[in-house]
C-alpha cells in the first residue's frame, strides 16, 4: 500500500492500536517530520517490545535523536492492561522501561495500578 508523505504534519495522535512495528516504520515513513507524537503500542509482547525499541533507538546519546524522527521532542503512549503485565513480569523489558520514567519513580511503580497509564518519553 502506498502512503503519501505528509512532511508537514508535525503533532499526531492515533486513536487505534498499532498492529505491529512495520504500522510503526510506515508512520515514520508517511509522517517523517512529526515533534509531538501519542499513540497505543501493539498488545502482543513481541510488537510491543519491538515498537517500544523503535521509540528508544536514538542515533546520538547526548543529543538524544530519535532514528526515524529527527524533530521528535515527546512521545505520549497509552500502556493496557496488557502492556503493565509484560512490563512487571520481565525484569530486563522493566529495567529498560523505567529508564523512561522520572528516576524518583523507579521505587513507586504506581503506572501498573492505573487503568491506561500514560508512559511520557522526552527527547
Amino acid at each position: 500500500m502506498k502512503s503519501t508523505i505528509q512532511p508537514s504534519i508535525d503533532h499526531l495522535i492515533l486513536e487505534s492500536c498499532l498492529h505491529d512495528e512495520k504500522e510503526m516504520l510506515t508512520l515514520a515513513h508517511q509522517f517523517p517530520n512529526f515533534k509531538y507524537l501519542e499513540l497505543f503500542l501493539p498488545t502482543d509482547k513481541a510488537s510491543f517490545i519491538k515498537c517500544l525499541n523503535i521509540l528508544s533507538n536514538q542515533d546520538h546519546k547526548i543529543k538524544k535523536e530519535n532514528c526515524l524522527w529527527p524533530k521528535l521532542i515527546y512521545v505520549l503512549i497509552r500502556l493496557f492492561g496488557t502492556h503493565k503485565m509484560i512490563i512487571s513480569e520481565d525484569k530486563q523489558i522493566r529495567d529498560r522501561f523505567l529508564q523512561y520514567i522520572n528516576p524518583k519513580d523507579h521505587n513507586d511503580i504506581s503506572f501498573v495500578q492505573s487503568p491506561l497509564s500514560p508512559l511520557t518519553i522526552w527527547y
